[in-house]
């Protein structure tokens, strides 16, 4: 989510025997793909003021060496009217923490040359293996945006691999 619940949920993590955790607040709302489904793409202000707010919650993950890495419309959690959303962004359960002097031991949960996330939404280092940064998500919160605004990702309705090849080679239909 956004601000104090951000830095809260940052505050709460470790490993344990059964492995590494992250805990976040509970958000009790409806998830952005099924706002989209529901009532198509959002008009312009409100595809603005959601995507501000992802990025609101990004720039804090980024902030504490937290890269999601699977940002798209079902892994953001929305509250109220469509009219005034409130977006929070949930599922860190492929984040890779990146900053080594403050995650001690929880320096690597996945590793480099695996992609890791949903395919119409990673960024082309991600399809390729590479290692991942903050960019990476930026990238994805375009697509995210582009699919709040046309209701389809810029890329995805193809196969897995023209999917990849898309992400690395093309560039999308202008909105």
């Amino acid at each position: 989510g956004v601000g104090t619940s951000m830095r809260e949920a940052m505050t709460a993590f470790g490993l344990d025997p059964g492995g590494a955790y992250f805990v976040m607040e509970w958000i009790d709302g409806v998830p952005l793909d099924a706002v989209l489904t529901a009532a198509g793409p959002l008009p312009v202000d409100q595809a603005l003021a959601v995507t501000a707010q992802i990025a609101d919650a990004l720039a804090a993950a980024h902030r504490h060496g937290v890269v999601h890495r699977d940002i798209k419309p079902a892994n953001v959690m929305t509250v109220g009217p469509r009219e005034r959303l409130i977006a929070k962004v949930v599922d860190f359960g492929i984040a890779h923490l990146a900053a080594p002097a403050t995650v001690g031991a929880l320096q690597r949960l996945t590793h480099v040359g695996h992609a890791m996330g949903t395919p119409a939404y990673l960024a082309p280092e991600q399809v390729s293996g590479l290692t991942v940064d903050a960019r990476s998500d930026l990238y994805a919160l375009g697509a995210v945006l582009y699919e709040l605004l046309t209701g389809i990702p810029p890329f995805g309705q193809g196969s897995v691999a023209e999917t990849v090849h898309h992400h690395l080679h093309s560039r999308p239909a202008p909105p």
